[in-house]
């Protein structure tokens, strides 16, 4: 259950856009105006999104009340009732979701074009676009591991927790950077790197709260020598590679965008609320 294969590029797009032709079928025969009806209703609009919280909250509610060592936890994690990642319970309600979400969508372009339709549009399309990015989108992304040293450059990185891989990238330890309160206690600690990429020699800084993007990849530290002051022997990175992160952009910037609209009267409903009087 861990890969689903289905899921990876290009099939996941096509998954996608066979939702939406499946949706375009429906919707235009007349044989299935009833489904079409249901799917697009605000009825099973709220349904899907009701099911896609309360699946949030109960996947929360299980990592936190069902110890790991338990019999019951492995098969919760196996179909994806404690984890969030990779969840084939949580991609099924994602996918539920979608569909409604997609019906109604397209079920908003029969209305009349106003200010509150475009609104919605906009949203809309943020919303669909997060999903993908998401939860369709996830199966791409590539996770790596790396051991980086002081003493020398290195590339060599493992990839899914098993596989060693060269990166397109060497990295070296150049030393850390602790900053600190007014009271003297520890704030925190940026690790200093040199990455050669290309015959291009770059100096980056990230900490464990900062992570930092280089060339489509995010470096997050997840630890570090905490021995030897101010110029650790090593430390750990995991990096991550998501090629859906800009449809995640795109799609919070729609979201951004129907927000920003939010703030413009509808100038239409003035109008008839003058018309009535």
């Amino acid at each position: 259950m861990e890969n689903i294969s289905i899921l990876f590029f290009p099939y996941n797009l096509i998954v996608i856009l066979s939702i939406f032709f499946a949706l375009f079928l429906i919707k235009n025969f007349s044989f299935t105006q009833k489904i079409w009806h249901q799917l697009a209703s605000e009825k099973y609009l709220l349904l899907a999104v009701s099911l896609f919280f309360l699946s949030i909250l109960l996947i929360q509610l299980i990592r936190t009340f069902i110890p790991n060592s338990t019999d019951i936890s492995s098969f919760l994690y196996r179909f994806g009732f404690s984890r969030f990642n990779a969840s084939p319970f949580l991609l099924l309600i994602s996918l539920f979701l979608f569909i409604i979400l997609a019906a109604n969508h397209l079920s908003l372009w029969r209305e009349p074009f106003s200010l509150q339709t475009i609104r919605l549009l906009i949203f809309q399309i943020g919303i669909l676009l997060i999903i993908s990015a998401q939860f369709l989108g996830f199966f791409d992304q590539e996770r790596y591991k790396m051991t980086v040293y002081s003493e020398y450059p290195t590339s060599v990185a493992v990839k899914d927790e098993k596989l060693f891989v060269s990166m397109p990238f060497e990295i070296q330890l150049i030393n850390s950077i602790p900053s600190y309160y007014p009271s003297g206690n520890l704030k925190n600690v940026e690790i200093n790197y040199d990455i050669r990429y290309k015959n291009r020699l770059y100096n980056i800084k990230n900490s464990v709260n900062q992570p930092y993007n280089f060339h489509g990849y995010d470096l997050y530290l997840l630890a570090y020598d905490q021995n030897n002051g101010s110029n650790p022997l090593f430390c750990r990175l995991f990096i991550v590679k998501d090629p859906w992160k800009f449809i995640f952009k795109i799609g919070f910037i729609s979201i951004l965008i129907s927000s920003l609209l939010m703030l413009i009267p509808n100038k239409e409903r003035k109008k008839g609320a003058f018309s009535n009087d």
